[in-house]
């Protein structure tokens, strides 16, 4: 044998990657294929009798979910931006009630939760204007933002 045991990646494709293919990501991160795993495949391969590449892949997938099942993340870890949504699309503060992620939308940040992280509106006296933010901006002096969810923030009345 020449490779080693096990390489890591450290560069899966271009920045802001993380964002744009969270989940695309998590399954490159949690990718473990064995040496014992490519032997395996290129055996099946040889032995096929369509030496058919892309048949034998396919059929290594059926065979063996147990294996590459637990390399695609859960659908509600969400990545920094996002947060957890129901069925409706509503955003949600837990994952029981959960079943994907979203961009945050305006008055609402991206805030770590347990596990994963979840939209919640900015607090009285601060707003956000972006999607997908993780951090909310304080109203400048002589503005305010009287509620809590504010995609802007009032000049005060004198």
């Amino acid at each position: 044998r020449s490779m080693l045991a096990r390489s890591t990646l450290f560069k899966f494709v271009a920045p802001g990657f993380e964002v744009a293919a969270s989940r695309a990501l998590g399954l490159a991160a949690n990718f473990v294929f064995s040496p014992t795993d490519i032997e395996a495949l290129l055996i099946q391969l040889v032995t096929a009798d369509t030496k058919d590449s892309w048949q034998t892949a396919c059929e290594w997938v059926k065979s063996n979910n147990e294996t590459w099942e637990v390399w695609v993340p859960d659908k509600t870890t969400c990545a920094v931006g996002k947060g957890l949504v129901d069925l409706q699309d509503n955003f949600v503060a837990s994952r029981s009630e959960a079943v994907d992620c979203k961009m945050c939308s305006p008055e609402r940040v991206s805030v770590k939760f347990e596990n994963t992280l979840v939209c919640s509106p900015c607090a009285s006296g601060s707003f956000q204007n972006a999607f997908g933010a993780s951090e909310c901006k304080p109203c400048e002096t002589g503005t305010m933002a009287a509620n809590p969810g504010s995609r802007e923030c009032d000049k005060c009345s004198l």
